[in-house]
């Protein structure tokens, strides 16, 4: 069973995209107190070599994640690195089970990976934003990391549960 409902995921998007500057900031200091692997595997993305531009991508999704973790009326234990990469290493597995297939089976595949999710909601709405900003088609090195690393938070928070 999902602890975020897409209630608690609708009502943390108004809320992250009605935030002005310095209460992202703020959003942002309180995953850094208290979710601080989370925020630092979105951060090192520009070493990578994600531009700015591309880096809102994961940021608003990390801001949207959180906001759920606070308002869906349960404790959340502390993201490990060991976790993250945990979650990583699956997640990089999954993707190139997903290379070999046609586009109709990789849909398919992701169809039934986000049905079968923990936190299903929260999974598409992370595959949303990555396709309205096309970054599922990827096309270098930092869109890989760009791509894996958002999805990472989602698998995270599933695991965290």
């Amino acid at each position: 069973m999902t602890a975020i409902t897409k209630e608690i995921l609708a009502n943390a998007i108004i809320s992250v995209r009605n935030m002005d500057l310095p209460q992202c900031e703020q959003l942002s200091d309180e995953i850094h107190a208290n979710q601080p692997q989370l925020l630092l595997s979105v951060l090192a993305l520009h070493s990578f070599g994600v531009t700015p531009e591309q880096l809102e991508v994961p940021l608003n999704a990390l801001l949207v994640c959180y906001q759920c973790m606070k308002t869906c009326g349960r404790q959340w234990p502390l993201i490990s690195e060991a976790m993250w990469e945990g979650c990583s290493r699956r997640l990089v597995a999954r993707m190139q089970f997903n290379e070999g297939l046609t586009p109709a089976q990789a849909a398919e595949a992701v169809s039934t990976s986000i049905a079968e999710h923990n936190e299903r909601w929260l999974l598409a709405f992370v595959y949303g934003e990555l396709v309205s900003k096309n970054l599922l088609a990827i096309e270098s090195e930092a869109q890989k990391y760009l791509v894996l690393a958002t999805l990472a938070l989602v698998e995270c928070i599933a695991e965290a549960r």
